[in-house]
């Protein structure tokens, strides 16, 4: 009679601990901030088509170095958050008003080691770590929390178009070395690589969509 009693508790344990599961599910799958999975950046949410739910476009692995010869690649991303942009150091416009707007960001999530910012040089064999550190002096940005990146130009711009589907002209350039990418995007990217937001980075309005874009992602897990 005990053992049976016992039985029946475990039972209802099991049970309950497969509720509490499947209550995260749902609530993972109720996410409010959609996915961006093609180069036309039309948003999808969990569900909504069999394509978002069989699979996600993720940002594919690379290594870069940072204003501080640092190593920038996976292992440094690894269970964070991050915004990315494209941008280079002699830009005389939009560029500054990017890094202007995404300080505000910056100082949103100051000592919160879940964030980080990702700056891509689009002109990497002028922008050395060198004057990517003066950038950094210059613009008041923080080391820890925000990456200028440099490194061979064929890997970002492959990234840039491949991964991120940052070229507003949406169409491959066979030769790389004679290109120029420009583009005003900001990308938020979750912790497994996955496109969750596209902003306007000159407008002071989207950073303020960021913001609490990050705090519903950093609830969100």
């Amino acid at each position: 009679m005990r053992n049976n009693f016992g039985v029946k508790i475990w039972v209802v344990v099991l049970l309950l601990v497969g509720s509490v599961s499947s209550l995260a599910e749902v609530s993972d799958l109720q996410s409010s901030i959609p996915f961006f999975s093609e180069p036309s950046l039309t948003p999808k949410w969990l569900g909504e088509d069999e394509g978002v739910a069989e699979g996600f476009h993720r940002i594919a692995d690379f290594e870069l170095i940072d204003q501080n010869g640092q190593l920038v690649g996976r292992e440094l991303l690894r269970g964070k958050l991050y915004l990315a942009n494209f941008f280079f150091t002699a830009c005389p416009g939009i560029c500054s008003t990017m890094t202007g707007n995404l300080k505000r960001v910056q100082a949103a999530f100051k000592g919160n080691e879940e964030i980080k910012i990702l700056s891509h040089s689009v002109t990497p064999d002028y922008d050395s770590v060198s004057l990517l550190k003066d950038y950094e002096a210059k613009h008041g940005i923080s080391g820890d929390i925000w990456h200028l990146l440099t490194g061979e130009k064929e890997s970002i711009y492959s990234l840039a178009r491949d991964s991120y589907f940052a070229d507003d002209a949406g169409s491959p350039i066979e030769n790389v070395g004679d290109s120029f990418l420009h583009t005003e995007k900001v990308f938020l990217i979750d912790r497994l690589g996955r496109i969750r937001g596209v902003y306007n980075g000159v407008m002071t309005v989207d950073m303020k969509r960021i913001i609490a874009d990050v705090k519903t992602l950093l609830e969100e897990h």
